[in-house]
């Protein structure tokens, strides 16, 4: 059987970013669990690097030179090389396995986590979108579910109109 992974789904024809406050937080959970230095260093990498980018756009640079961009990947890569290291060592703790499974996915979504230091335009986290996504939610606790797929796309599209409206400061009704 094969699972396929919607967010990363060729099908779909769109690029999917990840959001690194929840890396941030997933880190903070291995230091806490384990201790481990490369959570660490990655931790604080990805902290400076957050913002010496809000400091560069600040003074209108769009981008970060060719090597801050190379160091940050050569420090990426010795930390999850550290990450493997202390990983794999005797009589680590019962949150190995967690360890184990973020340093994989950290490795093989590399471009989706990062993709924030090559394009400013994108951003560190996806805050505004979880925001974005709350209000169904709570349609949906509140009245129980969508009475069908045809309501629930309307609300969906109604939705999308009225946010997309308010984030480019027009009124809703207006637009």
């Amino acid at each position: 059987m094969t699972i396929i992974k919607s967010t990363y789904n060729h099908i779909f024809n769109y690029d999917n970013i990840e959001c690194n406050v929840h890396l941030m937080r997933d880190l903070q959970k291995c230091i806490d669990n384990t201790g481990n230095q490369w959570a660490k260093d990655l931790r604080k990498l990805l902290s400076l690097t957050n913002m010496n980018r809000k400091n560069l756009l600040e003074q209108g640079i769009d981008s970060f030179d060719e090597v801050t961009e190379a160091e940050f990947y050569f420090k990426l890569d010795q930390a999850l090389s550290l990450g493997y290291q202390e990983w794999q060592q005797p009589g680590n703790s019962y949150y190995a396995l967690m360890e184990h499974t973020l340093i994989k996915r950290i490795v093989t979504y590399t471009p989706q986590y990062f993709a924030w230091v090559t394009n400013f335009a994108l951003p560190f986290s996806n805050n505004l979108s979880e925001r974005s996504l709350r209000g169904v939610k709570s349609k949906m606790k509140v009245a129980g579910q969508f009475e069908n797929i045809t309501s629930s796309k309307n609300y969906a599209t109604i939705r999308s109109y009225i946010k997309t409206s308010y984030r480019n400061e027009k009124n809703p009704t207006k637009a």
